[in-house]
């Protein structure tokens, strides 16, 4: 059994590599788990997670060995969420597979839940809306972008743009290069008839 190195973001384990598979194990030799993965890497922004893989397919555990996000994705990336009080913790994950048709994207929370399945086109967390239970998505299918909070669609798919203004709490959407206000409930409270909308201060 060879240590192979240690993690960038780990204080408490090391990867060791035994008949051509990584395992973890803690400072004192004891095995948290058996040496079944491909790989094991540190996951940036999230201290107590590893990237892990097997398969060619990517998933995350903790530094006990608990499997956080199954082991099913061809990438994994944490969306950046963070609070000053919790750093990364509320974080998320945000998921893609290559499918016949292209890459498609999908979200599982801090908890590894799964929100969305993978198939959005682009899709990110609107990580300026600082609320540690619900999770603001901008995804797009065929182009078309929404705005999903946790599982519930709140802006249809039928914008060319939507930009979240931080200082308002307000969503800035463009259709057929017009331009309206919608608020984070997901109501239009100016409607999309604009050639320009210019936020000026609160």
């Amino acid at each position: 059994r060879n240590v192979a190195s240690d993690l960038m973001y780990e204080k408490s384990v090391l990867k060791y590599y035994e008949n051509g598979k990584y395992g973890l194990i803690d400072f004192l030799g004891k095995q948290i788990t058996k040496p079944i993965y491909d790989e094991i890497d540190s996951l940036s922004y999230k201290e107590g997670e590893l990237l892990i893989k097997q398969n060619d397919k990517y998933g995350v555990i903790n530094i006990k060995g608990k499997i956080i996000v199954n082991i099913e994705y061809n990438q994994i990336s944490v969306d950046g969420y963070y609070t000053d009080e919790n750093q990364y913790k509320y974080a998320g994950y945000i998921v893609l597979n290559k499918t016949q048709e292209g890459y498609r994207y999908g979200y599982i929370n801090n908890k590894g839940k799964v929100i969305l399945e993978t198939q959005y086109n682009e899709l990110s967390r609107i990580d300026d809306i600082e609320d540690n239970d619900n999770v603001y998505l901008i995804g797009a299918k065929n182009g078309q972008y929404g705005v999903i909070k946790n599982k519930k669609d709140l802006i249809p798919n039928e914008y060319q743009s939507i930009r979240y203004d931080s200082t308002n709490h307000v969503l800035v959407v463009e259709k057929s290069k017009k331009y309206g206000i919608s608020n984070l409930e997901g109501k239009l409270i100016v409607p999309v008839e604009y050639d320009q909308i210019d936020i000026t201060g609160i």
